[in-house]
């Protein structure tokens, strides 16, 4: 998972999902990333730091 790892870190970084980047990952991977975006928006109010850490709920 290389690929989403760099996609979610560079996220973090800009702010911005590269869509070239984003087609190379697997359909796993897709649906990870947005469940990761949906509950980053929800829950930990849009702070590019907290994107795709490990939920409370979890």
């Amino acid at each position: 998972m290389s690929t989403y790892n760099d996609i979610l870190k560079n996220l973090r970084k800009t702010g911005i999902l590269d869509l070239m980047e984003y087609r190379k990952l697997s359909r796993k991977e897709i649906d990870t990333l947005g469940d990761d975006i949906r509950y980053w928006c929800s829950y930990e109010n849009g702070k590019l730091e907290k994107l795709g850490k490990e939920r409370k709920g979890k």
